[in-house]
C-alpha cells in the first residue's frame, strides 16, 4: 500500500471512548468494525390511574466509528453484558457520544459492514 493512501496520523481527529453495552454483543463485532452508536432511551413509567405512554424511538448518536477494542468485564459492577468497546470517534461527535454515556439509555454498537467490512456481510455467518 502507498504510503499516501495512508495519510498523516495528524490529520485524524479521533478520540477513544470506551462504551459500555447494555445488549448482547454480535458475534462479528472486533477491532476495526465499522460501527453506528444507538441510544435506546428507558420506557416511560406511568403514575399510578395513569396510562402507560409508549416507548420513546431508539436515536442514532454517531455513525461509522471504529471499535479499537473489545472490553471483557466479569466483576460484578460491569454493566449489564459485562462487555464494553473501545470506539475511536471523531472530535465533532465527541459531545453526543459523552451525552449519550451520561443518559438512563442504553447503548448499542450495530455493525455497518462499511469499507473494509463491506465483504463480511457476505462471508460464512455474516448473513442474518
Amino acid at each position: 500500500m502507498p504510503r499516501s493512501a495512508v495519510g498523516e496520523a495528524s490529520a485524524v481527529d479521533l478520540r477513544p471512548v470506551v462504551v459500555p453495552l447494555g445488549l448482547t454483543v454480535p458475534a462479528d463485532l472486533g477491532p476495526g468494525t465499522a460501527v453506528d452508536l444507538w441510544l435506546t432511551p428507558p420506557a416511560p413509567v406511568a403514575g399510578v390511574g395513569q396510562q402507560a405512554a409508549e416507548a420513546p424511538e431508539p436515536e442514532l448518536v454517531a455513525a461509522e466509528l471504529v471499535v479499537a477494542e473489545i472490553v471483557k468485564d466479569d466483576s460484578v459492577l460491569a454493566s449489564s453484558t459485562g462487555t464494553s468497546v473501545e470506539l475511536l470517534v471523531p472530535r465533532l461527535d465527541l459531545p453526543d457520544v459523552l451525552a449519550a454515556l451520561s443518559s438512563d439509555g442504553q447503548l448499542v454498537a450495530v455493525p455497518t459492514f462499511v469499507g473494509a467490512n463491506a465483504g463480511a456481510a457476505g462471508t460464512e455467518g455474516g448473513t442474518a
